[in-house]
């Protein structure tokens, strides 16, 4: 359906159901309305919104080469205009913070899931066994409309 065959890991607290615990959040909430495609589970019944000045920061998780893309679901709430940016946030070696931008996406109307987005490929991993921690920045266009996004997950496995 989605078109492609990896095994996926839910982020943590990436389908907003049990709130946004570990998550950063500014000018964001969850609200009711899932996607509605039902991938977390049939149950589920909520997402996360974000204004369009506002950021969500999902909690940080060790990433290898191991963890090629993530993916999410997606759909702008408000507005006519604008995108929802999509970062990485890593630490180098010297403790400073890196923004690395992998995305810029727009999608008004109903829930779509991304393309596979590069995860371990963008990041300065170069040897197996190398790990960052690493987290998801969402950040709506200011002034654009606003997003829900939902079931944020990463491609935990290898291909070989």
């Amino acid at each position: 359906v989605f078109g492609d065959s990896a095994n996926y890991s839910l982020v943590p607290n990436g389908a907003f159901e049990t709130g946004t615990s570990g998550w950063t959040l500014s000018g964001a909430s969850t609200a009711t309305g899932n996607e509605s495609y039902k991938v977390h589970g049939a149950a589920d019944t909520k997402s996360l919104v974000i204004n369009p000045t506002g950021t969500a920061v999902s909690p940080a998780f060790c990433v290898s080469v191991d963890h090629p893309t993530f993916r999410f679901f997606l759909r702008r709430t408000s507005g006519t205009w604008g995108s929802l940016g999509v970062r990485l946030r890593w630490r180098d070696a010297t403790g400073h913070t890196n923004d690395t931008t992998v995305a810029s996406i727009d999608q008004p109307g109903a829930w779509k899931a991304t393309q596979p987005l590069q995860l371990a490929g963008t990041l300065p991993l170069w040897q197996s066994g190398q790990t960052l921690s690493v987290q998801i920045v969402f950040d709506p266009e200011d002034f654009g409309g606003a997003f829900a996004i939902d079931d944020v997950y990463i491609d935990p496995y290898t291909r070989g």
